[in-house]
């Protein structure tokens, strides 16, 4: 049409219709718009609209971290925050200095902190920051770096998974909860320690474990270990390497979801999933927000449904959305992202105000053309302004 238009990045199927959610960026100013639908190119009656303001980014909010504190000249460690109003594009920030953040949920991150940050016994102030429109920095908090090392606490390992595996199978990663864990603590199998450990909590860490110990059927002691000051080494739990292979449920994979989107403060709502190799039972496929499990109903080997709640969708963001099949076997599928979309964008004003028809005389439109418009007498008008498309 030879004219300015943005187009939408999300129409969705609703009740009656479609939901289309408009620009929200620096460059779509506000002002008023006329709405078409295109079909194979060919533009659908239009309807105005008027586009508000851009909506601001919240600003954020830091209420804990864990770990709280670190031993000068330690090594390097994750570091997990958590408040409200974090978004996927928030930044952590050591001493105002920006950190590698990962997007965890809108209550959590994680920042990548290195052995730099900690080298000296000064603390550092830690805070999140969100970009404009809006946004800020949230109040900081102390991260307490000592120049004498305090005594580690003795690990308590509570319980690993999984808990066993078929002899002659591959490569896993193997989750120890318990309490007490540091960034030091080890995962022993057998007694020897695993070079593969990734601290994720003072509850959780995790280890890799090769293809090569579980090649002969029967029990291995793991254990988790702390260095000194303090530290020890924690009560074992028993793997199991069976001599059978042990029937395992498939891998699931995720497709599309629907809805992709909500508004921000809307109500609970049923998710549908659709995909493959989903289980049913009470130990069946289980729909996950953000890394945590949903209420899920089994409909079909291809579809599920999940649960998600106000809470889930009470700000502005996005979540990672994910489904998992419990051992043995099973596994987390590849995730998709639904959008958690501002209310404020659209306000409809009114119905159409004119019908756009080719220069008088006939032919294809020209550069320099005015289009025209006829109003309900059958008179014809010539605009004198242009118009602007979403």
């Amino acid at each position: 049409m030879r004219q300015g238009f943005f187009r939408t990045s999300s129409i969705t199927q609703a009740a009656g219709g479609i939901t289309i959610v408009a620009p929200n960026n620096a460059t779509v100013p506000a002002g008023h718009y006329m709405v078409f639908l295109l079909r194979n190119g060919v533009p659908s009656t239009a309807r105005v609209i008027q586009l508000g303001s851009q909506s601001n980014n919240p600003s954020p909010v830091l209420s804990s971290m864990a770990p709280t504190s670190a031993t000068a000249g330690g090594p390097s460690f994750s570091l997990l925050l958590n408040g409200s109003n974090f978004l996927n594009g928030s930044v952590v920030r050591w001493n105002g200095a920006n950190r590698v953040t990962t997007y965890v949920s809108p209550t959590q991150l994680r920042a990548a902190i290195d052995a730099s940050d900690i080298a000296t016994a000064v603390s550092a102030q830690v805070s999140v920051f969100n970009t404009t429109p809006g946004g800020g920095t949230s109040l900081s908090l102390t991260f307490s770096i000592s120049a004498t090392p305090s005594n580690n606490p003795v690990p308590v390992l509570s319980s690993i998974s999984p808990a066993s595996a078929a002899a002659g199978g591959g490569a896993f990663t193997l989750t120890a909860s318990g309490s007490g864990f540091v960034p030091a603590s080890k995962l022993r199998w057998n007694g020897v320690e695993q070079t593969g450990t990734t601290y994720l909590s003072a509850s959780q860490i995790t280890a890799s474990i090769p293809a090569s110990n579980i090649q002969t059927a029967g029990s291995v002691s793991v254990s988790v270990s702390t260095p000194a000051p303090g530290g020890g080494t924690s009560a074992v739990q028993t793997f199991t390497i069976s001599s059978a292979p042990v029937p395992g449920n498939p891998v699931p994979a995720l497709a599309s979801l629907s809805p992709v989107s909500a508004t921000a403060g809307g109500a609970a709502f049923s998710l549908t999933v659709n995909g493959s190799n989903f289980i049913s039972g009470p130990n069946g496929t289980r729909v996950r927000w953000n890394g945590s499990d949903r209420t899920t109903t089994y409909v079909s080997a291809t579809r599920v449904t999940a649960a998600i709640s106000a809470g889930d969708i009470a700000a502005v963001g996005s979540a990672q959305v994910t489904v998992l099949n419990p051992t043995p076997g099973g596994g987390v599928s590849s995730g998709q992202l639904f959008t958690i979309a501002s209310g404020q964008n659209l306000t409809a004003l009114g119905s159409v105000i004119a019908k756009i028809t080719a220069p008088l005389g006939g032919g294809g439109a020209q550069p320099g053309d005015h289009p025209r418009w006829r109003d309900a007498a059958g008179r014809q008008h010539r605009l004198g302004q242009p118009v602007r498309h979403l």
